[in-house]
């Protein structure tokens, strides 16, 4: 019996070239795989979306609450008031750009038996508006604040007796920013 002795080398026997085969066809399987695993997850895509601003509501102002009913000739008045806020972002009032008085009966005690502040009566007409206004933060989505404007109505010492019990609207204007 001979013993044959064992080489490194690639002796081209049908066993060595099996296993490179094998070894080259896991490989191309592998890259295969690989190649159509990525085509079959991966996509691309163009196109748009688009995106459009808010629109701006009007702030509304009313009354706090019903009228005072402690005004007479000479006195002085805060008047307090109610502001709304309709849109989606809180708002801060800044100044006072407009003030009007009506009278519930403009014939026995007009409006002008009611005189404004001074410095509120000036500054609405300045650019910007009053801003002697304590600032009031407006939160949105419907949110309301309340706030006072001081001192700001006087009934004359004049005014008849005919005001006694007449009821003054005072239509208020103001400007602010978004918060």
């Amino acid at each position: 019996m001979m013993l044959r002795r064992r080489t490194t080398e690639n002796d081209g026997s049908p066993n060595r070239r099996r296993g490179w085969t094998l070894a080259a066809a896991t490989v191309v399987a592998g890259v295969l795989i690989t190649g159509v695993s990525y085509a079959y997850w991966s996509a691309t895509g163009t196109g748009s979306a688009t995106i459009q601003a808010t629109t701006v509501n009007g702030l509304v102002v009313s009354s706090i609450t019903t009228p005072l009913n402690d005004l007479y000739p000479g006195k002085t008045d805060d008047l307090g008031y109610k502001v709304t806020n309709g849109n989606v972002y809180a708002v801060q009032l800044t100044a006072l750009t407009a003030v009007s008085v009506t009278s519930s009966d403009a014939v026995n005690c007009p409006a002008s038996n009611i005189t404004i502040l001074a410095a509120a009566q000036t500054g609405v007409g300045q650019p910007g508006g009053w801003t002697g206004i304590t600032p009031l933060t407006v939160p949105g989505n419907n949110g309301s604040a309340t706030g006072t404007l001081t001192n700001l109505v006087t009934m004359s010492t004049g005014a008849p007796v005919l005001c006694a019990g007449k009821t003054f609207t005072v239509a208020l204007s103001f400007s602010g920013t978004q918060q």
